[in-house]
């Protein structure tokens, strides 16, 4: 019997054809040495570039992976989803195939599940690069869907045990969100710092920001985004024409002379007007900042069909010609001997009714004394004991 999966490295993947082979390799230098059954499946989220005909063209060589290929594109959630849906493994390793995160540092997770045995082992990148488009925004909305128990939500290298795909399936079934649901099921939770490589090939394909969002939602913000600029120059413009009216007043030499109550307006208007426009300056550019914190996540798709292809057995040896066909050279089975069969007990003749003449019944009128001796000569004739012959020359009771 083979023994169980010990690992299984999901990867999901959207149009990375020139990504795959330098990761497939990656994988095989990473995990040459790894003692323990492991399987690696490749989700090909709908892709174009012909990234699906190059895992089947990889498959001969490397008969660790698996290609599990959806029918349309449905994103990374749902890639996932299908991923631990057909995976095997008592842990399930979740990893891009960007080349973004290194395959050996899954090594560092799984250390992790032998010391603390939690639900889910996270990883997370000490020092996010800074010029990620909404990285910081995502990471902030991430947090709030997952409940402030990630350092950083946004890595997709993580360590899931059994269980917890079970019980995410038990009553979620396919439809639902890795990245956001699995953290807070949890009970017991680990995370390792890892390494972050910048992309080598290709854009980054993840909707961020307002991209990932319905566009009921897109609009919103995009509301917010143009009223908040022309506010926010508003703000500055009024702020500063204050500012340039009070210096010129009190300050550039001209022929008018304000009244006392004029130049008490003066400073009024100079005042409401400069902190005025920097208030309302100030107020939309927070509108515009914030408000995309307070956009909701994606919702999660459910993905309509899946097909799976295992990797190819190697065929067996073909027997060689000119021998002799296999023979059975094991001893015989020892053959148990015929039960015993039991010795018939000779059937216990049947009893010869003798009959025993009954005592008259008395004659005359019915006495005490004559019930008691028709009782007594009836325990005499019960009791009495036939002596039958057994086979072993004793007398039988």
């Amino acid at each position: 019997m083979a023994p169980r999966t010990y690992l299984s490295v999901i990867v999901p993947e959207w149009n990375e054809k020139d990504s795959l082979t330098a990761f497939v390799e990656r994988f095989d230098a990473a995990f040459r040495e790894y003692k323990e059954p492991f399987e690696l499946l490749v989700v090909d989220d709908g892709s174009t570039d012909g990234s699906y005909e190059l895992l089947r063209a990889l498959q001969p060589s490397k008969p660790y992976l698996n290609v599990i290929k959806l029918n349309a594109h449905y994103g990374r959630d749902a890639a996932i989803v299908a991923g631990l849906r057909f995976s095997a493994g008592l842990y399930a390793a979740t990893i891009s195939a960007d080349l973004q995160y290194d395959p050996s540092d899954i090594f560092k997770l799984l250390d992790e599940a032998k010391k603390t045995d939690p639900d889910l082992v996270c990883g997370y990148v000490e020092k996010p690069p800074s010029a990620a488009e909404y990285r910081y925004a995502d990471s902030v909305r991430y947090s709030i869907a997952t409940g402030g128990r990630l350092k950083d939500p946004l890595c997709s290298l993580r360590l899931i045990s059994r269980s917890l795909v079970e019980r995410a399936q038990q009553y979620h079934g396919n439809t639902y969100s890795p990245t956001v649901l699995l953290p807070r099921m949890a009970k017991r939770l680990g995370q390792v710092p890892v390494l972050h490589s910048p992309r080598k090939f290709g854009r980054n394909r993840l909707q961020r920001g307002p991209n990932s969002l319905p566009k009921a939602y897109a609009d919103t913000w995009l509301r917010y985004e143009m009223f908040s600029w022309p506010a926010t120059s508003a703000g500055i413009l009024v702020a500063l024409s204050a500012l340039a009216f009070t210096l010129y007043t009190f300050f550039v030499p001209s022929g008018l002379t304000p009244t006392d109550v004029e130049q008490k307006l003066l400073i009024l208007l100079a005042i409401v007007g400069f902190f005025g426009g920097g208030a309302v300056a100030l107020l939309s550019y927070a509108v515009r900042t914030n408000s995309i914190y307070s956009l909701p996540i994606p919702e999660p798709i459910r993905y309509e069909s899946a097909d799976v292809y295992s990797a190819p057995r190697p065929p067996r040896p073909e027997r060689p010609q000119g021998r002799e066909p296999y023979r059975d050279h094991r001893p015989p089975q020892r053959q148990h001997p015929p039960q015993r069969q039991q010795q018939q007990r000779t059937q216990r003749p049947p009893r010869a009714e003798e009959e025993t003449p009954k005592p008259p019944p008395p004659s005359g009128p019915v006495t005490f004394e004559s019930v008691i001796f028709l009782q007594s000569e009836n325990e005499r004739v019960n009791s009495e004991e036939v002596q039958e012959p057994r086979s072993d020359g004793h007398s039988r009771q």
